[in-house]
């Protein structure tokens, strides 16, 4: 049986992105499957999909969303700078 992130399509903006986060100090796992990766600082963490510009969201993608899962979707630079910002604020407090 393949691992669940051989059978998941990652977004063009997936890589730049993921290495972008961990310039800016998160640390991350790859998940596959719905949702991309896990972000974390410290004790704050945050489930990330990374969407290409103009992406939309998959079947499964949609039923975690309106199942009230906290998925956070990035697709550029600035999106992720903030996500982070946010991140880093809460680990301090």
């Amino acid at each position: 049986m393949k691992p669940a992130a051989a059978r998941h399509r990652t977004d063009t903006t997936a890589s730049a992105l993921l290495a972008e986060a961990k310039r800016l100090g998160v640390s991350a796992a790859l998940l596959g499957g719905a949702i991309d990766a896990a972000l974390w600082i410290g004790p704050v963490v945050r489930l990330c999909d990374f969407k290409s510009p103009g992406g939309e969201l998959t079947e499964a993608q949609s039923k975690l969303v309106a199942r009230g899962c906290p998925v956070h979707f990035v697709s550029d630079v600035p999106q992720l700078e903030a996500l982070v910002a946010e991140m880093k604020r809460e680990a301090l407090r």
